[in-house]
């Protein structure tokens, strides 16, 4: 069995409605006394434009993400993982987690497999896709 030092996983909402890439991803970091990077994408087109424009606006999201964020912190710590990093940054998972997985030195990427439908997916595309085609570790995807 591979011994994982550094295991990424990714959330896609903070108001996530399915915590199972996350628990999955805990018990990993359990198992094998990992570090747990739990990395949170602000995509900021996928605000409105009143709000992309309202600094004070954006930084009140940015705020409840990160208190989010901290929220799952002391979950995870909670359930026993022995370290425990949060990572919030501007960008979209498809794009960006391979550059997170380089600059961290993750050895495994968690990441939940959305709920889009067939047609949405086969325009736009799987996250989990392509992450796997742009990091150079392990990449496990959990049915959400």
């Amino acid at each position: 069995m591979e011994q994982f030092q550094r295991i990424l996983v990714g959330v896609e909402t903070l108001e996530a409605t399915s915590h199972d890439p996350l628990a999955h991803a805990v018990q990993l970091a359990q198992e094998h006394q990992a570090t747990l990077l739990i990395a949170f994408m602000m995509d900021t087109k996928g605000y409105s434009p009143f709000e992309r424009m309202d600094p004070n606006g954006f930084r009140r999201l940015q705020a409840q993400a990160s208190s989010q964020l901290q929220r799952l912190k002391e979950w995870a710590v909670e359930q026993g993982v022995p370290q425990v990093e949060t990572i919030m940054e501007p960008g979209l998972p498809k794009r960006d987690i391979g550059k997170i997985c380089a600059r961290y030195e993750t050895d495994l990427v968690v990441l939940g497999e959305s709920g889009a439908s067939k047609i949405d997916r086969a325009f736009l595309g799987n996250t989990a896709k392509s992450v796997q085609k742009k990091v150079d570790c392990n990449v496990k995807v959990i049915s959400t």
